[in-house]
């Protein structure tokens, strides 16, 4: 079996939290049924939101990596480790246009509910 035609894992399905990036910026997130819902609750980008279909792996004892891929061809992925309620973000915005931008970022996970699939 060829590795992209291995079923997609949502690992974090039931999952919320909200994390803030190093500059203030702040997001809260919900994994619910193969999708990533999240809104933007603090910084320049407060109020948008998006919900997005994701993948995740697990690396380790309560350690993920999650991916997904917008609409507007923003590839996003993030590593989040629970133990230390740590995240990192790679976020590669709208390539090949004017507007691209990329972010590696990390920052601190608050308010977890973490259920494990």
């Amino acid at each position: 079996m060829a590795i992209q035609d291995k079923q997609a894992e949502h690992l974090l399905d039931g999952t919320s939290m909200n994390y803030y990036y190093q500059d203030g910026s702040g997001v809260k997130v919900k994994f619910t049924k193969g999708h990533f819902h999240f809104k933007w609750i603090l910084g320049p980008f407060k109020g948008a939101e998006s919900t997005e279909e994701y993948k995740s792996r697990k690396l380790g004892d309560k350690i993920y990596v999650v991916n997904f891929f917008m609409e507007n061809k923003t590839f996003v992925t993030l590593i989040f480790n629970f133990n230390a309620n740590v995240m990192c973000a790679s976020v590669l915005f709208t390539p090949g246009t004017e507007q691209e931008m990329v972010l590696f970022d990390g920052g601190i996970i608050e308010h977890l509910k973490l259920k494990e699939n």
